[in-house]
This record gives C-alpha cells, sequence and structure tokens, in this order.
C-alpha cells in the first residue's frame, strides 16, 4: 500500500475515535518528513507525530486500530490543554485520589515552569496534573494550576505527597531486561524501539536493564519513589542511569571500561534526535554511589 492510501485509512480510523472538530493534517517537511497533526479548538499545544516510522510499522504488519492507538496515546501525552477548574470535582477528596506526575526536561518546558506549579529533582521537572472525573479519557490527566490548589488548601508539598502515594499504588516501578522490554514494545513503538537499541548499543556489553512503571508511561517517575534508588544498589551495585526518555531510564551498572563522558556526550545526541521534543527528560547523566546516593554528575 502506498503512503498516501494508508494516511487516508488512518484519518478514517482517527476520526472514529476523536470529535468531529479535530483537524488531522499530514504535515511534509522541506527534508521529506512526514508528520500527522491532530488539533482542536482547545488545545494550547499539539506535537507532531513522525508517520514514517509508524507507516513502516503498519507494512511491517501492525494494524490500522494499534497505529492509530499509538498516535492517541501520543497526542494526549503531549497536548497542552486548558486547565481544569474546581467545579470539575465533586469534592476536595477527588481532587486529591485524582493527582498525579509528569516529568518533562526543565530544558524544554521552561516557559511552563513559573505559571505551573510542579516538583523539581535530578533537574528534571515533575509537573502536577489530575484525573478529571467524567472527563475524556482520550485527553487524559489534565494539568493543576496555582489557583486550583489553593481553592482545595494544598500547597505544592502536600500535593506531591498525594500524587506520589497514588502513583505507587497506581503505576509501581518495574525493571527489565532491555531486551525482554523491547519484547512488550508493540510494532506500533518502532521508532522506541530503534531509539533505546541505539541508546543502549553506545556500551560494549550486555548489561542494560530499562527502569520504568508498570503501564510504560511516565516511568521516570519511579525515580520519586522512596528507596527505590537503594533497591537498585542492593541489585546492581553501583549504577548509571541514562535518562533516554520521560517513559523510561537506562539502568547500567558501574564499570571500569565505562566513561561516564561519553555516556554523557552520546545521551545528548541520541535526545537531539528525538522528533518529540516532550519526550526528552534530561541530557545529565544519573549516578548512584553509597556515600553519595542518586545524584547528577
Amino acid at each position: 500500500m502506498k503512503f498516501f492510501a494508508f494516511f487516508r485509512l488512518l484519518q478514517e480510523e482517527l476520526r472514529s475515535e476523536l470529535p468531529a472538530y479535530t483537524e488531522i493534517q499530514l504535515i511534509e517537511t522541506k527534508s521529506g518528513s512526514r508528520y500527522i497533526f491532530l488539533h482542536t479548538p482547545a488545545d494550547v499545544f499539539s506535537p507532531l507525530i513522525p508517520l514514517d516510522p509508524l507507516f513502516s510499522a503498519f507494512r511491517e504488519g501492525a494494524s490500522l486500530y494499534e497505529i492509530g492507538s499509538r498516535i492517541l496515546k501520543i497526542y494526549a501525552m503531549e497536548t497542552i490543554y486548558p486547565l481544569c477548574a474546581a467545579e470539575d470535582f465533586p469534592g476536595k477528596k477527588a481532587f486529591l485520589d485524582g493527582l498525579s506526575l509528569k516529568p518533562v526536561s526543565m530544558q524544554h518546558s521552561t516557559r511552563y515552569l513559573q505559571t505551573l506549579p510542579h516538583y523539581n529533582c535530578y533537574k528534571i521537572a515533575f509537573f502536577f496534573t489530575v484525573h478529571v472525573p467524567n472527563g475524556c479519557e482520550m485527553l487524559g490527566d489534565a494539568p493543576v494550576s496555582f489557583e486550583l490548589l489553593r481553592h482545595f488548601g494544598l500547597s505544592s508539598g502536600s500535593a506531591f505527597s498525594a500524587a506520589l502515594r497514588n502513583l505507587q499504588y497506581s503505576s509501581p516501578a518495574v525493571i527489565l531486561p532491555l531486551h525482554d522490554y523491547l519484547e512488550t514494545l508493540s510494532g506500533s513503538d518502532q521508532a522506541m524501539r530503534y531509539r533505546l537499541s541505539g541508546s543502549a548499543s553506545l556500551l560494549l556489553h550486555n548489561k542494560y536493564h530499562v527502569l520504568t512503571t508498570r503501564n510504560g508511561e511516565y516511568g521516570a517517575n519511579a525515580l520519586l519513589y522512596p528507596g527505590l534508588p537503594e533497591e537498585l544498589y542492593r541489585s546492581y551495585g553501583e549504577y548509571y542511569l541514562l535518562p533516554s526518555s520521560v517513559h523510561e531510564l537506562l539502568l547500567l551498572p558501574k564499570d571500569k571500561t565505562i566513561n561516564p563522558s561519553e555516556l554523557r556526550f552520546h545521551l545528548r545526541r541520541v535526545n537531539r534526535s528525538l522528533c518529540h521534543t516532550m519526550m526528552v527528560l534530561s541530557d545529565d547523566l544519573l549516578a548512584y554511589d553509597p556515600q553519595n546516593g542518586l545524584h547528577v554528575i
């Protein structure tokens, strides 16, 4: 099947899941790269989603449903929507129970750092989000404003504690060998598979593991889970963590053959190759040792 026939079928698949007023456009750059752009009048920011790797996945056997689901997932995670209001919640408990965190690159989110509450750690910003009861599931969680925290009488610290408690229950941390993790990715995640394999190939041994969460979304939140860095140390000894994206980190046990400066250089090179800037987590390498704990190097 040719690309434009694929795109027309994909449009039909997406229109069956999206509001009728959603724009679904094909964007082609001067270099020949092709992207799909989904946008509604309510969106503050909408990402360009690369289509070429998804078309390749389709030709290799991924279904239109899988491709469409992947696009909707990216759209839901990377689109910035208007903030929700206090009236969207039946009470404070519903608000607290729906709180979560969204890890983002501080470098790529500077315009939001002053306007939205967040928690900074390891040179990463973790913005507060909340599940809106009876909201559109496709849109995912909404960003939280300072006004909303004040309405419910919450400080950033108390909101952080509630969000972390919710995440540890709903999205516990998992650690998998890289090969096993790649096997869990569907055909429509071909771009992620390629990127992670490329990141891991920066070293010359097989000791790569992936740190993420059980649902595979915003796995970098696991960095905040109390006791986790120490638990990883007991299992792997001293280690490095490469922030390969907002959804996962690569864990590498320390080895005399590993040059941290080279790791950092290659990490930054991989980040520059990502098409979604909202997927980039950090250019900084993390390391764990008993004296310093988990820290940026």
